[in-house]
């Protein structure tokens, strides 16, 4: 390549050092791509062939939802409930090889749930939001089984009235199978202020240990 035969045009900012400057924009530009695909809520796969998708919520139904939604790896498995819970919530992780004493009823050897670190309840100033708490205006649920990732997209009207949408992933790691991974987002739609998720580990369900 040579020079232009106008010359550099006018918007062309000069910048001294050679190729090492070079490289250093071009590493510049990779890392800003690289952190907006980080930054960007990730979607589930395209082929609608590879997702299994729940819509609404039916408590009648919902302990069959989350063993349909359950993430697993081999070493661990983690049931789709939701994860602020319900009156219905069977929330649960297991542990591969991990099983009680067979002491207790019934007097079988029982796989022991670990901890549930899928637990988050999110504040809206201040007021808990709940599926059954207020106006459900959407709620579907869509497992990428090409990707391995429970993909949930919720809209709830308050009983203040206040709007949010919220939209949570999660996944079992392949690549290191003890990792277990969720992502969560939360907006307002109609109404500026405070929304907070709070986070808890623990066991939420009798039986545990």
């Amino acid at each position: 390549m040579g020079a232009a035969d106008e010359g550099v045009p006018r918007k062309v900012i000069h910048l001294g050092g050679g190729p090492a400057t070079l490289l250093e924009i071009l590493d510049d530009q990779i890392e800003r791509r690289e952190r907006v695909a980080r930054d960007s809520f990730p979607e589930p796969a395209a082929d609608p062939s590879w997702r299994f998708e729940v819509p609404g919520f039916d408590p009648f139904r919902e302990r069959e939802v989350e063993t349909w939604l359950t993430v697993a790896n081999g070493e661990s498995g983690t049931r789709g409930a939701l994860e602020e819970g319900s009156a219905v919530s069977t929330p649960a992780t297991f542990v591969a090889g991990v099983y009680g004493d067979g002491t207790d009823e019934p007097r079988f050897r029982q796989p022991v749930p670990a901890p549930d670190w899928t637990g988050l309840r999110l504040l809206v100033q201040g007021s808990v939001f709940t599926v059954t708490n207020g106006e459900l205006l959407e709620h579907r649920r869509v497992l990428d089984m090409r990707h391995g990732v429970v993909y949930r997209y919720w809209r709830q009207r308050g009983r203040n009235g206040r709007t949010v949408d919220t939209r949570t992933a999660r996944f079992a790691s392949l690549a290191d199978r003890h990792v277990l991974a969720l992502r969560a987002e939360a907006a307002p739609v109609d109404f500026s202020g405070r929304l907070m998720w709070e986070g808890a580990v623990g066991i939420t369900h009798a039986g545990g240990p």
